[in-house]
């Protein structure tokens, strides 16, 4: 696969936008799937068979160009929460993806590619993945959390009316147990999807809250070195000596 015939009018501005300062080295994924990260001097875009490959690569500049307009990556974090600092990984990864996804969809299809198209073929289990989910009983709220995730993204092969049908389903996952943090993700995906401005982190806050991590910090780097100030907060703040005392006995 060659990047130059990826690059066609659809793309070409966007394309030209990202690269104004940085270039692109496009490689051959490692584990079958399409990523991207802007570093310091390098843009890396990985890519593997698909097939809708052009879309594919303007998924990925979206996500750059989406940092380049000032969205910050969640990367790693702490928490006095000892359960939460197991999942912080995780909640991270899912979290910042998704939010990017809400964020460069509607460019997506402005630039005209069709919603089907906006994520890797295996998408076309989607469905199956969410309809497991939801039969799967005793999940924590992370977990069936993550899975409602999926369902809500934006574009995809999951058709609007199953997207709906299936979203009662999950309200009435144990019993309804988990229905009114839902309804909170909805809304808070809402206000980030219309917010003029790409500065996540009060939305982030709001989806970490509905799950209960209580004090944890969230960090824009791969490690903590630059606690705090290269992160946030997602209630009272603390220091690395709360942090010691809390995994002292541990």
């Amino acid at each position: 696969m060659q990047l130059k015939n990826l690059i066609t009018d659809a793309n070409r501005e966007l394309y030209k936008r990202v690269t104004e300062n940085l270039p692109i080295q496009f490689k051959k994924s490692n584990n079958n799937s399409w990523g991207s990260n802007k570093e310091e001097k390098r843009i890396i875009i990985s890519h593997c068979e698909t097939n809708h490959p052009e879309a594919s690569f303007t998924h990925e500049l979206l996500h750059i160009d989406t940092q380049m307009q000032g969205y910050r990556r969640l990367r790693s974090g702490l928490s006095l929460n000892s359960a939460v600092l197991e999942q912080l990984p995780f909640l991270c990864e899912m979290i910042d993806n998704e939010f990017q996804h809400h964020k460069m969809y509607s460019k997506f299809l402005q630039l005209g590619y069709p919603p089907h198209e906006f994520y890797n073929d295996a998408d076309a289990q989607a469905d199956q993945y969410v309809s497991n989910g939801i039969e799967a009983k005793g999940q924590s709220l992370t977990s069936i959390t993550s899975i409602y995730f999926t369902l809500i993204a934006p574009g995809g092969s999951i058709p609007s009316e199953r997207i709906a049908t299936l979203k009662n389903e999950f309200r009435k996952y144990d019993q309804g147990a988990f229905r009114e943090r839902f309804d909170d993700i909805d809304k808070i995906i809402h206000a980030w999807t219309v917010d003029s401005t790409y500065h996540a982190e009060r939305h982030i806050i709001d989806v970490l809250n509905v799950l209960g991590c209580g004090d944890t910090w969230v960090s824009y780097f791969h490690n903590a070195e630059n606690f705090p100030q290269d992160g946030f907060f997602t209630t009272r703040t603390f220091t690395i000596d709360d942090i010691n005392k809390a995994y002292a006995s541990k």
